[in-house]
């Protein structure tokens, strides 16, 4: 059996892939405000995702 570390850290710097579907309608909007408040679609992923963190726990 092959043991997979898909939980070890990746080196600084280094992305790796999100792999999740969104409707067409949802991606156009998600898009779409991300780029009329200036910041990438990822920082806009990372911001509400450290504020979900903050209201959940």
């Amino acid at each position: 059996m092959q043991v997979v570390h898909n939980l070890d850290r990746a080196e600084s710097g280094a992305q790796k892939p999100l792999n999740f579907k969104v409707s067409p309608e949802f991606h156009r909007e998600y898009k779409a405000y991300a780029a009329v408040h200036g910041i990438s679609m990822v920082d806009l992923l990372r911001e509400g995702f450290d504020l979900v963190k903050q209201r959940r726990g």
